[in-house]
């Protein structure tokens, strides 16, 4: 068919909507294939994960350690107590510098700063009346009473070891809850966990 000079060609009407339609079903089938597609789930699962997980297993090599540190404690005080005991050490022959550094070569105790490490010795009344712990209301130590003087003979003696522990994840106050106040022992508000050794005897006649 013809209009005037010009061929009009019926398929080029007809052709445009299935070209039309193609590209849809295209279009179509690219963005399903997309939906469907997996690759890099398990990488950002994985990073999504890691990061609790990581914090976690860290958290519990911290905590770990930290009783390893109040073990290492209780064992050098123990040890020390009983050279008092003994009177192997007394005031007359040990001085407080002597009796800290003496304390820290104790067992595995090479693993703390011993500059840090804050030792009180002092003879008690008696065992239903041990020391008050140092410790302020904000939950710092306080050293300001803290000294070496070991009794004599049949005397009842306290030795005391304090030792501020730091830590990376402060997961929160203990000291401020209330019960470092009591124990003199928490979580410090600069970082740090107390670590406490203590042992009460009665010094040999």
């Amino acid at each position: 068919m013809k209009l005037g000079n010009t061929p009009i060609d019926h398929r080029q009407g007809a052709d445009q909507p299935a070209d039309g339609r193609q590209k849809r079903r295209a279009f179509r089938r690219r963005w399903l294939s997309f939906r469907k597609s997996q690759d890099g789930t398990a990488a950002v699962e994985f990073a999504l994960v890691s990061i609790p997980f990581f914090l976690i297993l860290f958290s519990i090599l911290e905590q770990g350690f930290y009783f390893l540190g109040n073990r290492l404690i209780d064992a050098g005080v123990n040890q020390i107590s009983r050279e008092i005991k003994t009177r192997q050490i007394t005031a007359d022959n040990t001085s407080e510098a002597d009796f800290k550094n003496a304390l820290c070569a104790k067992t595995l105790m090479a693993i703390f700063d011993c500059a840090k490490l804050s030792v009180d010795v002092r003879v008690i009344a008696s065992f239903a009346a041990p020391a008050a712990p140092p410790v302020n209301p904000d939950g710092s130590l306080d050293t300001s009473g803290f000294g070496f003087a070991p009794g004599g003979r049949s005397t009842i003696n306290v030795v005391r070891a304090y030792y501020d522990w730091p830590t990376v994840l402060d997961w929160g106050n203990i000291a401020r809850a209330g019960w470092g106040g009591i124990t003199g022992e928490g979580m410090g508000t600069n970082g740090y966990r107390r670590i406490v050794g203590s042992a009460a005897f009665l010094n040999e006649p």
